[in-house]
């Protein structure tokens, strides 16, 4: 798995691919916030990749001085369930390079009718 900063191209894909279908849309920041705090240096968006340059996850992060919050995170649904998501949010943590990671988590099942 390869690790690495999304381009802002590379964010608006990921927003418009599956940012839009992971999450609902009364918990999304307009796509264009996002951009606004990444060129504020306020936000970083990482991919993880496999070996053939496919997307397995992403990890967007929001910075407040030393800080930040885990803001959207998400593993590809077909690579689900195989152990991608432990090691690329221990990675993604460490890149970030915060003194202080804030995770929220939610159970997936209870959002499920």
């Amino acid at each position: 798995m390869n690790i690495r900063e999304l381009t802002i191209e590379e964010v608006r894909k990921v927003y418009k691919d599956h940012v839009r279908e992971d999450f609902p849309r009364e918990e999304r920041k307009p796509l264009s916030r996002i951009e606004k705090t990444i060129k504020e240096g306020k936000y970083l968006c990482l991919g993880a990749f496999g070996e053939k340059g496919e997307l397995l996850g992403y990890a967007f992060f929001v910075f407040e001085k030393e800080a930040c919050l885990l803001d959207y995170y998400a593993v590809v649904p077909e690579m689900r369930g195989k152990g991608i998501g432990s090691a690329f949010l221990q990675e993604a943590v460490k890149n970030t390079r915060a003194e202080v990671t804030i995770i929220e988590i939610e159970d997936p099942e209870a959002s499920v009718p």
